[in-house]
């Protein structure tokens, strides 16, 4: 069974326009990403711009 779409009479075909637009991230300013990383409280930046390494 398919989900319903948001704002109109029909199914879900995945198109996204009842998502809100993500805020800018303030290191790179893209707005295509998928985590936001944080130091004490203020956005440093966006999976796209940090790159994270294990020591």
């Amino acid at each position: 069974m398919a989900y319903q779409c948001k704002q109109m009479d029909k199914e879900c075909d995945g198109c996204g326009h009842c998502q809100e637009e993500a805020e800018p991230c303030p290191n790179c300013g893209g707005q295509g990403y998928e985590v936001q990383y944080f130091l004490e409280n203020e956005w440093i930046g966006c999976d796209q711009c940090i790159k994270r390494r294990f020591i």
